[in-house]
């Protein structure tokens, strides 16, 4: 019974300071989807941008966020598609 008062202590304080605590029931947190835009830039769910010299989360070992503390699921930059032809006149 004493751990659960502790932890429910700490659990108010980081809900105070901004932080997201997820419910125990299942244990597992619902991810941070980190999306990377046209400037290499990763915007994360939670409201943060990180950037990174090389490659993205997963090549620099990020598991978890640095913002909310949930696990990352990375979405890269895709290209969009341009329907204007070759020299990019539209018809």
């Amino acid at each position: 019974m004493r751990h659960s008062k502790a932890l429910n202590a700490i659990c108010r304080a980081l809900e105070a300071a901004g932080a997201t605590v997820w419910p125990s029931g299942d244990g597992h947190p619902p991810p941070c989807v980190w999306r990377e835009d046209a400037d290499s830039l990763w915007n994360t769910a939670c409201g943060r941008t990180w950037q990174f010299f090389d490659e993205g989360p997963g090549e620099n070992r990020v598991n978890f966020c640095h913002g909310c503390g949930h696990p990352v699921q990375s979405v890269g930059y895709v290209e969009p598609i341009d329907d204007d032809d070759e020299d990019g006149r539209t018809p």
